[in-house]
Parts: C-alpha cells; structure tokens; sequence
C-alpha cells in the first residue's frame, strides 16, 4: 500500500498555528492558492511514547533537479509523478537529505527557539512577511469537504497531511501500510528574490533508512524469498581481519566528491570517490555506483578506516552534464548513501564537486 492522493501544493503562506498539547498536536499552514484556501497540517509529536520526539532537518540552499520543477508550476495541487524525473521526494533514494543530518526535537519545551515548534515558526513566518516566497508542500491531500476548516474555518475543508517521511514504518506498527518509495513529505520556501530553495524535512525516530525498492517497507521485514530476483550477492570476503563493520544509510560509507566533468573527453575518465567515515575497515564486494539512469559499476575491495577510494566510472555509466544524481547501493541494490548535483555544478571542465 501507500499513502492516498500524494503530490505538491504550491502557493503563498498567509497564516499559521502552533499547537503544544500531548494529544496528536501539529503544526498548522494556511495556504492560499490560485484563490482557493489550504491547511497544511504538519506531526510534531509522535504517538509512540518510547520515542515521542519528530527527527528534523532544514537546507537552507537546496540544490537539486526537483526545484527547477517545482518552480515552473502554476499555483494550486499537482498529483505526484514518481521516480528520480519526476515530481515527488524519496529520502532514501533522492539524495536530498541523509539521516545524520536530522535531529530529534521535542516540540514543546520552555525557552526560546529550542523545539521544533519554534524552529518550525522562524521560517514559516518569515514566509508570510515576505511576499515574495512561495511555498511547496508535499503530501497526502484531503479534501475538499463540506465542512469548514477546522483550524482556520475556511470552506471548503482542503488540505495536506503526511508532510513527513513516508516509508521505513516497521510492518508490526499501525502505520504500515503508508509505507511507498517515492512518496516522502517535505515542505520547500522560494526565496524568488535571493533565488534560493530553503528545505524542511521530518520523519518518525522508528522509520528505517534502509528500505525495499518496491514496498518502501524496511529492508530487515522483507522475507527473504521476497528479494529481487536480479539482486546482488557480494563476492567473497578476503581474509583480512578485523571484520568489516556493516554499513547503515546515513552513516559509513558516503559519496564525498566526484569530478563529473573532466578536461578533454569526459567518457570512461568520471571519477567519484567514497569515504569510509567509520573506524573500522568496510567491504564494498559487489556494491554499486549508479548514476541516476540505472547504468551500474559494480565495485570490489574494501576501504580502510578513515580513508578514500576514487572510483573510476567506466564508459556505460557516465555522468551526465545537465546535472542529475549519485547513488551508492550495496551488494542488495539498497541504498547506502546518495547526492545531487545541477547544470552549473558540472559546467566547469576539470573540477572535482564535494558534497
């Protein structure tokens, strides 16, 4: 399953709401598009008591291939489109955001601007000062009802919900079944005058980052007859000790630069180089870089603790110029690590892109 009428509303803030009780408590966006009134509605508290406190993360210069997309739409709802192309946000798999980026933040705690209500009002209302930003918010619409809002009483009830991570729900918890790829929430400003994207993401502390690529559900409930036939199994390991250290997305191996457009011919020279940030020695038998078109180079060896390996693109996964993404998977075909990169980042021949 998935979440229901998942896509982007794109519009200008005009007031907002915090809410602080323990009783589901959110935080509310009135948003006025084409004519027509909408409320975000944004978790701020788990349910789950062992972990109540929502992960959270902001870029304040988002640079990637969705902006230019969400920035040639006219005001009003779109239906999401799936896939690296199309309009829609995949935490795992987009190389937006990564999970050692994010923090959890309670969202009512005394003092000044140290719960995710507050952090969540500074940008917000900075966005209904100036009105030159426009917001895009992604989600799972409801509406229109009859009803009149219940939060800022307008008709009809129209709205947007699951602005968060969707996918990664253990399959034993209620929330399962929202479990998808491609589907995640988010909330982006346009800064039109500084031409800037300013992002906000937030997921649930028990969501996995490692996750199936059809069901979105976490890669350790997947029974093992349920693998992807095409799957990948790693070669085996050389005898050298100590043991590699198993690799989770958001920490471990990560994607620290590639030189994507070299001096002369770019074919069969693309370099990217991987960081092992951990302690211990990691095996990457049978992983895989993809360059955002499904073209593959499987990789072998290990990387020592703290140390770097510049991988040499072969000339049937080259990368492309007009900007696009970086995917490491491991030997399964998940995700261990991924970025993004544009046009301008690649226009300049020679020169090596850190991320």
């Amino acid at each position: 399953m998935s979440i229901s009428n998942y896509g982007v509303l794109k519009g200008r803030i005009t007031d907002c709401r915090q809410e602080r009780d323990d009783f589901m408590p959110h935080y509310q966006i009135l948003i006025r598009a084409d004519g027509v009134s909408f409320r975000a509605s944004i978790n701020v508290q788990s349910s789950d008591r062992r972990r109540p406190d929502l992960l959270f993360a902001v870029d304040d210069d988002v640079r990637h291939p969705l902006m230019q997309r969400l920035e040639m739409l006219d005001e009003g709802f779109h239906p999401g489109t799936p896939g690296a192309d199309g309009l829609s946000v995949d935490y795992v798999r987009g190389g937006m955001v990564r999970l050692n980026q994010m923090r959890a933040l309670p969202h009512d705690v005394p003092g000044i601007n140290n719960d995710l209500n507050e952090k969540l009002d500074a940008l917000v209302r900075h966005a209904i000062d100036d009105p030159d930003v426009q917001v895009c918010v992604l989600g799972s619409r409801w509406g229109p009802e009859r009803e009149r809002d219940a939060e800022f009483r307008f008709t009809p009830g129209n709205g947007l919900h699951d602005v968060h991570m969707n996918q990664g729900t253990p399959r034993r918890e209620r929330h399962a079944g929202d479990n998808g790829v491609w589907q995640d929430g988010a909330v982006f400003l346009h800064l039109r005058d500084e031409r800037r994207w300013v992002g906000i993401y937030l997921a649930f502390q028990p969501q996995g980052w490692h996750t199936d690529d059809r069901t979105g559900h976490p890669a350790a409930d997947i029974p093992p007859h349920h693998a992807r036939p095409d799957a990948h199994r790693p070669a085996p390991r050389r005898e050298t000790p100590p043991a590699p250290r198993r690799v989770k997305v958001g920490e471990g191996v990560r994607i620290a630069s590639a030189e994507i457009n070299p001096a002369g011919g770019d074919r069969g020279v693309e370099t990217v180089t991987l960081h092992n940030t951990t302690s211990s020695p990691v095996a990457v038998d049978g992983w895989m870089l993809d360059n955002g078109e499904e073209a593959r180079h499987t990789l072998e060896g290990r990387i020592a603790p703290d140390a770097r390996l510049v991988v040499h693109l072969p000339v049937d996964v080259a990368l492309s110029n007009r900007g696009g993404r970086i995917l490491l998977l491991d030997a399964a075909g998940q995700p261990v690590d991924g970025v993004t990169y544009d046009r301008d980042d690649a226009r300049e021949e020679g020169r090596e892109i850190r991320f």
